[in-house]
């Protein structure tokens, strides 16, 4: 079991250092001037703010990086879906289809157990049907507490018939 182990971190570091050898010296400086510049700007942000001074930014760049974190990446996976009283749930993927990407729902009620891809357009979650057409369109809901290190993403809206959705993992 311990050579098993030896072995795995021995061939670990050998892919390791094979790729940064296919990594031009050039990039691999870049990157570490970027990574700098990242780290001294968290250092700057994480400074206090006086309480003299009045905010530098609008309160709605103050809402940017929520938007921001909703992406193809930070959608994709398992979610609980409530469609007015009932519970059922969507798959997202990252797999393209047509204008978004590959969705699928499990014991939604018509019309969401037709959602066939999803797509971000619009700071809004569109969920689509087969024929692309929008059954529902969510917005990102404000997170109620930011005390949490990631905060969730949960997800609002209404169907053609007034019946509220939410979206939540």
């Amino acid at each position: 079991m311990v050579n098993f182990f030896k072995i795995l971190i021995l061939s670990s570091f050998v892919m390791l250092s094979a790729c940064m050898r296919s990594v031009p010296i050039i990039e691999q400086e870049h990157d570490l001037s970027a990574a700098q510049i990242e780290e001294d700007s968290m250092v700057e942000s994480a400074e206090p703010a006086k309480v003299d001074e009045e905010p530098s930014t609008p309160p709605e760049a103050a809402e940017a990086p929520a938007v921001a974190m909703v992406n193809p990446q930070t959608i994709s996976g398992a979610w609980r879906l409530n469609v007015g009283e009932q519970l059922c749930q969507i798959f997202t993927t990252h797999t393209k289809l047509n204008q978004g990407f590959r969705a699928s729902t499990r014991l939604c009620p018509a019309p969401l157990n037709t959602v066939h891809s999803w797509q971000i357009k619009d700071n809004q979650l569109n969920l689509l049907n087969s024929a692309n057409e929008i059954i529902v369109s969510l917005v990102l809901q404000p997170a109620e507490s930011d005390d949490s290190p990631a905060p969730s993403l949960n997800f609002v809206g209404k169907l053609a018939d007034g019946t509220n959705v939410s979206l939540s993992r």
